[in-house]
């Protein structure tokens, strides 16, 4: 699998399974077998043992959640129908009142940690069912997602600081994928600031793309910061 990753670089990396009872040892499944017409409860989008395996826009999941619906399929919500808040460090000692599903890495982690792809997960039950939310999946990368300028999946902004992105560019998929992987592999070599507070009717953003810049940026000293950007322009 990793392989076809590597080659296609995906915007999306979907998986999509049923009933299985490959978690459980011989020893403990005994007497229990599958049986004709055993199905699973229909999940759009994540999984309950891992809510890191989702897409980042619950707008995409609504959409798949949508299509289901509209061909006469229901889905489970995880979170949002149990009503449950996430867990962290701080929050162990509501442990039993919070959502129990923990952030894991899953082999569709590697697309995102190389490439930057979306990952989502479906529990299925119908293959209608499935059919018709991967529909609804295709629609969102075809189309031209909110405020994006071209037909894709919401996948291209590769640095975020409060509503303020560096962005993959190109006038093709080609040249986007491109542009966003080489962004993404160098995630951590730049940085991005703007003045906080702000001013009404102003903005301003900077991007640091040299360690002597980063350093200006942390401390906030415009003076130096100044010096580099007329070094480099």
């Amino acid at each position: 699998m990793l392989s076809v990753v590597d080659e296609y670089q995906p915007e999306i990396h979907a998986d999509f399974h049923g009933t299985g009872l490959q978690e459980y040892a011989p020893n403990q499944l005994g007497t229990r077998q599958t049986y004709h017409g055993q199905i699973i409860t229909e999940i759009t989008g994540s999984a309950y043992s891992n809510y890191a395996l989702r897409p980042w826009d619950w707008c995409v999941t609504k959409t798949m959640i949508d299509s289901g619906n509209a061909s006469g399929f229901p889905s489970d919500r995880f979170e949002a129908d149990a009503q449950r808040t996430f867990w962290g460090a701080e929050l162990a000692p509501l442990g039993k009142k919070l959502w129990h599903g923990k952030p894991l890495f899953y082999s569709q982690h590697y697309s995102y940690a190389k490439y930057h792809t979306m990952v989502c997960t479906q529990e299925v039950a119908w293959e209608q069912s499935v059919v018709a939310r991967m529909k609804g999946l295709l629609r969102v990368g075809n189309g031209i997602w909110n405020d994006e300028r071209q037909p894709s999946y919401p996948v291209n902004r590769m640095k975020h600081f409060v509503g303020h992105f560096v962005t993959a560019y190109g006038n093709t998929a080609s040249e986007r994928r491109k542009s966003r992987v080489e962004l993404w592999s160098k995630h951590g070599e730049f940085t991005l600031w703007f003045i906080y507070p702000q001013t009404d009717g102003r903005e301003s953003l900077v991007c640091a793309t040299t360690a002597a810049a980063k350093r200006a940026v942390a401390a906030a000293d415009l003076r130096e910061l100044q010096i580099h950007l007329h070094d480099q322009f």
